[in-house]
């Protein structure tokens, strides 16, 4: 960004495979046993977000977003017995700049490459919700 590269050069460049479906990628490395490569930079496929899906299901006793981290907590310390929790947010990058400082374009941009990562966040929260009402 330094040298003048914009959000849309990034992404289309590959610099960073994870800013393609990054938390697809992530669990759809792990066929339980074995780690398989991932697809060259925008090749994510519906088959890697189905097994991130299911390993999402399967494989994790908790499930939390960072946007609903509270809930996390809460049902981490509900269904793990801890008695005392409590925690100090660290590291928060405050001059990040807003989401709304984005262009209609750039928000498109990013939506694109990482539609199997919103279906995820989807099927993420829903597992959560499921956890917190346990």
């Amino acid at each position: 960004m330094e040298r003048g590269a914009t959000l849309a050069d990034y992404l289309r460049n590959g610099v960073n495979p994870q800013a393609e479906n990054g938390q697809v990628r992530s669990l759809a490395r792990c066929v339980w046993g074995a780690e398989v490569a991932p697809p060259g930079y925008g090749f994510c496929t519906e088959a890697m977000f189905e097994t991130a899906a299911r390993n999402l299901a399967n494989h994790f006793a908790l499930v939390g977003v960072t946007d609903r981290f509270d809930a996390f907590v809460a049902a981490a310390a509900r269904l793990l017995g801890w008695q005392r929790v409590g925690y100090v947010r660290r590291k928060v990058t405050h001059t990040r700049p807003a989401a709304g400082s984005l262009s209609p374009a750039e928000r498109e941009l990013i939506l694109n490459y990482n539609a199997l990562d919103a279906r995820l966040y989807v099927a993420a929260c829903e597992r959560a919700d499921a956890l917190a009402r346990t």
